[in-house]
């Protein structure tokens, strides 16, 4: 019985030293990801940041969550959360077994400004395998060098559009 509860996938080891049966892998996983979700969103909503649930597939929650930083004037520290339903990859209970596959999971992508990095964000799959990505960018580690030096630069942005190039300036 122990040797069948360490099958193929990682799951299966938390799953056996936590005392899960398999069958009951959905209602264990719901406790942990409500747990990830609470632990991960706590410190934003006690300084009073916006935890905000996204449904359209196609917004650029990065451009959203700089919007969100230039209405409330935030320049350094925390922004926001942005929190999305995108496909994960994760594991199944299915006859006895546990299997791979893909499916929507709870995302809370997390987005602020480091004094030493910039602009940056941390993107967290609450579903089990919690998977965990942090975005740094060198183009805005630069820019934040050097407006802390003092210097007056713009950036340009390039977007593609069907077949065209525009660039936009920014002034940092």
């Amino acid at each position: 019985m122990a040797t069948e509860s360490r099958a193929c996938c990682p799951g299966s080891i938390d799953l056996w030293q936590n005392a899960v049966p398999f069958k009951h892998y959905g209602d264990y996983l719901k406790k942990i990801s409500e747990r990830v979700k609470k632990a991960s969103t706590r410190a934003c909503s006690e300084a009073g940041l916006p935890v905000i649930y996204v449904r359209e597939a196609g917004v650029d929650k990065d451009e959203y969550a700089r919007r969100v930083a230039a209405e409330r004037g935030i320049g350094s520290g925390p922004v926001c959360v942005l929190s999305v339903l995108e496909p994960c990859p994760t594991f199944e209970y299915v006859k006895s077994k546990i299997v791979r596959r893909k499916r929507p999971c709870h995302v809370l992508n997390h987005y602020g400004w480091d004094q030493r990095l910039g602009w940056m964000h941390a993107r967290i799959q609450t579903w089990f395998p919690v998977h965990i990505q942090i975005g740094i960018n060198g183009r805005e580690w630069l820019a934040q060098q050097m407006r802390q030096a003092g210097w007056r630069s713009s950036r340009r942005k390039t977007v593609l559009r069907g077949s065209r190039i525009f660039n936009a300036r920014r002034n940092c």
